[in-house]
């Protein structure tokens, strides 16, 4: 940042300064020095302090130098009419020596400030997220930084913590500010404030601590808002400026990595972001969000999470990531929450992933190294948190039970889900069909595939054509299987109830891996 003698003047009103510069201004300062009779040569980048009497008839008026003088003798026009003298006068009874140290701190804070401002845009290059340019500004400023939506919601911060006040005890907790402190008018006033005002405010109220509060704003859009608490150490003049840069530096970061082309955008991601951690249990504020926002929802409802922690971890690949699903998965629109892009999908009608849009879907997550659950479906955003939990599970169940596959839909693994809240895994064997277990031990002990044979005519609805395709047998050799089968278990497999028994029992085998039927479901 550069500084001269405008700049100098700015932080010396005090001593009601005059500044003579003809020439439209002096150039930028690198140092200070005492002027001193005598002195062989001036610099034309260091400003000189002295008493008028130290150069008035000593230097030449039209010497290339900046000067910043206390009048002990009359200046005459010569001095300071002339374009290449820089000159600036302080009262009479100004001292010379507390000047130039004022002077020197003035320099040393600039100084600091450029280097501070340099690290903050040097957070851009690095790429790594509004975290850690919120990381970086809290080590500059030393004291808490809190960055939230324009609803109220956090979305990150550092240094925050409970002691400070019970307003902030509520971002921790909740991560929002209450709607009663919202509606006060206390939030209100400070709001309006901060709006009215294209660079940051200090803000106290009613509140213990000195704030500096600005927007972040993307063109004329609010995106959030930035507030600095002095609660660790007081601030200084230049934290003003600092917090200004790291607006502008915030804005840039968010543009960068999304096309933020109205406010409702940042709105509904908080609204989504909500409903996913169960911050919002009132149906009647939930409705009104959705008519705020201009939400047109289909019938149907789905959650779709991508599971991001096998993937590169930068925000902009991530960003990119979502992108790229939103225009794959239609009727949908996602945030990234935790370590996961949860997308919400609404249709009126079609199931997701209908008209062959699947095969690209899984092509495009095998490719980025990512994980993907759906939930069941559901038909009001109320319930938006049980199903994301849905698309967890599924996700879990699946990598669980087959790490071959990277898409897994809940409706597939509930049975799985079920068998999972059971508190000793290992005991659920006992719930099998007998004679199942009874069909294993005759395998073990002759060496045939009886299990396999009957697990294939089961999954496939005792449908003898589909299930003799897939073992690669003749309809003959499986029908005299399926009756042998019957004499070993002594079981009817006409019998329902038999049937659905078999079939939870090789659920609970598969469960607990001790049954494996992908040699025969990947034949044929």
């Amino acid at each position: 940042m550069d500084i001269n003698l405008t700049t100098i003047a700015s932080k010396l009103k005090r001593y009601n300064p005059k500044l003579y510069t003809p020439g439209g201004g002096s150039a930028p300062l690198k140092s200070v020095k005492l002027l001193l009779e005598g002195m062989p040569s001036l610099e034309p980048d260091i400003l000189y302090i002295g008493k008028a009497s130290s150069f008035v008839g000593k230097l030449p008026p039209s010497s290339c130098v900046n000067i910043l003088c206390v009048p002990d003798v009359d200046i005459p026009p010569e001095y300071t009419g002339n374009s290449n003298m820089n000159l600036m006068v302080l009262d009479k009874k100004a001292d010379v020596f507390m000047v130039f140290n004022e002077i020197q701190d003035v320099l040393t804070a600039e100084l600091n400030l450029a280097r501070s401002s340099k690290r903050l845009l040097d957070t851009l290059m690095d790429g790594k997220g509004i975290q850690h340019i919120i990381d970086v500004a809290y080590e500059i400023l030393g004291n808490p930084i809190c960055f939230g939506d324009p609803s109220g919601r956090l979305i990150t911060h550092k240094g925050l913590v409970e002691a400070i006040e019970p307003i902030w005890d509520e971002q921790i907790k909740t991560g929002r500010f209450s709607p009663n402190t919202v509606r006060s008018s206390e939030y209100q006033e400070s709001v309006a404030k901060i709006n009215k005002s294209s660079s940051p405010v200090w803000l106290k109220g009613m509140s213990k601590y000195l704030k500096i509060a600005s927007k972040v704003a993307i063109g004329n859009i609010t995106v959030g808002y930035l507030t600095v608490i002095e609660y660790e150490k007081p601030f200084k003049e230049s934290d003003l400026e600092l917090v200004a840069l790291l607006c502008d530096v915030i804005s840039s970061e968010m543009y960068k990595t999304k096309p933020f082309k109205n406010a409702k955008g940042a709105l509904y991601e908080s609204f989504l972001a909500d409903l996913l951690n169960g911050s919002i249990q009132d149906s009647q504020a939930v409705q009104e969000m959705v008519k705020d926002l201009n939400l047109k929802l289909g019938e149907n409802l789905y959650i779709l999470t991508i599971d991001l922690r096998r993937s590169d971890n930068s925000y902009a690949h991530l960003v990119h990531l979502m992108y790229r699903l939103e225009n794959m998965v239609t009727g949908s629109k996602s945030i990234m929450y935790r370590d996961y892009i949860v997308m919400l999908i609404s249709c009126d009608k079609e199931k997701p992933f209908s008209g062959g849009s699947l095969s690209p879907f899984l092509e495009f997550l095998r490719e980025n190294n990512l994980y993907a659950g759906l939930s069941r479906c559901f038909h009001s955003l109320m319930e938006l948190n049980y199903y994301y939990m849905q698309s967890l599970k599924a996700i879990e169940l699946g990598i669980r039970s087959n790490k071959e596959d990277v898409f897994f839909v809940y409706e597939e693994y509930a049975l799985y889900h079920l068998l999972d809240t059971h508190s000793n895994p290992a005991g659920l064997k006992k719930f099998c069909h007998p004679s199942l277990l009874t069909l294993m031990d005759y395998d073990r002990k002759n060496n045939t595939s009886y299990t396999q044979t009957l697990y294939i005519y089961i999954m496939n609805n005792r449908n003898r054509a589909e299930s003799a395709n897939i073992l690669r047998i003749h309809r003959a050799t499986l029908i005299y299987r399926i009756e042998k089968i019957e004499t070993i278990t002594d079981i009817d497999l006409d019998d329902m109830n038999t049937l659905n028994h078999l079939y939870v029992s090789f659920m609970i085998l598969r469960f607990i891996n001790q049954f494996n039927p992908e040699p025969y479901l990947n034949t044929g």
